[in-house]
């Protein structure tokens, strides 16, 4: 995995994979708030930064393989509700207040843990 990884809600088809996964979880609809935002930061803020297009590939290559381990694991129910509240809720709150960057480090920071978690 390069030094990069990727900020926020990076989809391929607008399909956002773990946020996505996690708010299908919650029986939110693919316009929840939570989703337009993330997708609303990826490609304003994310996009514009000048690691924003590599963090975005990678994510592509990274994400899906998570979701699919997550998805047959046995505890994926508390799988889903721990990364939503260890992760993307604080991150939900960094879009709310404009704290883009904080966001930004702790999506990565999410998707490398995750990595490590279900794909090492």
């Amino acid at each position: 995995m390069s030094a990069s990884l990727v900020g926020s809600e990076m989809c391929i088809r607008d399909r956002c994979f773990i946020t996505t996964a996690v708010c299908q979880e919650l029986g939110k609809p693919d316009d929840c708030e939570e989703l337009t935002a993330f997708r609303a930061f990826r490609d304003g803020y994310l996009r514009s930064q000048p690691d924003g297009e590599a963090l975005i590939r990678e994510y592509y290559n990274i994400a899906p393989g998570i979701v699919t381990c997550i998805n047959t694991c046995s505890d994926r129910h508390a799988s889903y509700a721990r990364i939503r509240e260890e992760y993307l809720a604080p991150c939900y709150q960094d879009l709310l207040a404009g704290r883009n960057e904080s966001c930004k480090a702790r999506y990565v920071r999410m998707v490398r843990d995750l990595e490590r978690e279900y794909l090492s």
